[in-house]
């Protein structure tokens, strides 16, 4: 029987992972994208695209990576050349015309929006975002007939992200998993660019590109110059407040979450922000309250289930934890540390063979968290 245990253990590790079609590879690149691993994300991208040009949505989030990035003339380009293969897809010229404002070609934005209108006309983030750029040419009579219009077919969108700015356009997964709130931030970065701002926007891009290169010194430094031009720029205090927490600096940066939450109820990732501060200080019941404010505003938010099940672990809740990893998995089956962490509560449960599928999945999608796993399953 023992003999028997070991070879099914040794088939498991020896069987080599088969290349990834690239539905997979796409699907992958988004769940790196919805965790802000815009680099990993962009690799993961062009991969795809070297398997399949004209992969309907690898180039826009591609673009959208670039832009996320700092790398915004890229996206720019990559979308123009998108848009001549593609001439009908409103999509690709929502997010084109959005770029384009964001970096100062006001005119061609707005061409881009129209056309995408055309194409979709019950587009209403492209209509907001399009709302704005009208005001802000001057062509105040047709943004507010066009403001009417989308009221009336009810496309005028709610916040999808709570900085100030309107509601971006959500790319299309084509079968890939639903948008997350990092997904929604990205986008809507770019229509705050296009609604105009007191704000630095190039120098709030470089400050968040700074922060997801892991450079949290400088980017500190570049966000604080951001907020000596408006105090009040919501995206650029939650970016502080997160740098923070990844110092952990968590005493100064709980007010800062309490504050934008106060200006913002609806921010998501300030209220998972927030709780990881708690949680860290060993405030777990606040923590779960946090999260669950999340879960209120969007349901299909896997971080926010992932950081549950961390406070509900550290209160012994173990059943309740394993439910909320089971729920982050189904959301974003990409998502690594759930799994790596359904592996070791497995293991604490005794149930090791369901800890070793867990090592499985996660040999394909973070070797690291794999290795560690598999160092827990067999101590040495």
């Amino acid at each position: 029987m023992h003999l028997m245990m070991i070879m099914l253990v040794t088939t498991m590790l020896d069987a080599a992972p088969s290349p990834a079609a690239p539905e997979d590879q796409f699907a992958a690149a988004v769940g790196l994208f919805r965790r802000g691993s815009f680099e990993h994300a962009r690799s993961a991208l062009e991969s795809v695209l070297r398997a399949r040009p004209r992969h309907p949505r690898a180039s826009l989030f591609l673009a959208l990576c670039l832009d996320r990035l700092g790398k915004g003339r890229e996206a720019v380009e990559l979308l123009r050349r998108s848009v001549q293969t593609a001439p009908d897809d409103g999509e690709l010229h929502s997010h084109l015309g959005v770029l384009l404002a964001g970096r100062g070609e006001i005119t061609e934005g707005v061409k881009e929006l129209e056309r995408a209108l055309e194409l979709r006309p019950d587009d209403g983030t492209a209509g907001q975002a399009l709302v704005s750029l009208l005001e802000k040419v001057g062509r105040g009579p047709e943004a507010r007939k066009l403001s009417v219009r989308l009221a009336a077919m009810g496309g005028a969108a709610g916040p999808a992200r709570t900085d100030g700015g309107p509601p971006g356009p959500s790319p299309s997964g084509a079968g890939g998993p639903p948008l997350s709130p990092a997904e929604r931030s990205a986008q809507v970065e770019t229509l705050l660019k296009a609604g105009g701002t007191a704000l630095d926007q190039g120098e709030n891009d470089q400050a968040i590109a700074l922060y997801n290169k892991g450079d949290r010194e400088l980017s500190i430094r570049s966000l604080d110059r951001v907020l000596e031009l408006d105090p009040k720029e919501l995206e650029a205090r939650y970016y502080k407040a997160v740098n923070l927490t990844d110092k952990g600096s968590h005493d100064e940066a709980i007010p800062i979450y309490r504050e934008i939450l106060k200006a913002k109820p609806a921010y998501q990732e300030a209220h998972v922000a927030l709780g990881i501060s708690l949680s860290e200080k060993g405030l777990h019941d606040e923590a779960m309250e946090c999260y669950r404010e999340a879960l209120a505003i969007d349901p299909s938010y896997p971080e926010a289930y992932y950081n549950l099940a961390l406070s509900l672990s550290a209160r012994d809740r173990n059943p309740e934890a394993l439910k909320a990893l089971q729920e982050a998995i189904r959301l974003d089956p990409t998502y690594p540390d759930p799994h790596y962490t359904l592996g070791i509560l497995f293991l604490d449960m005794g149930k090791k063979t369901e800890s070793l599928k867990e090592y499985q999945v996660l040999r394909e999608l973070d070797e690291g968290m794999a290795n560690d796993l598999y160092k827990a399953i067999y101590p040495e």
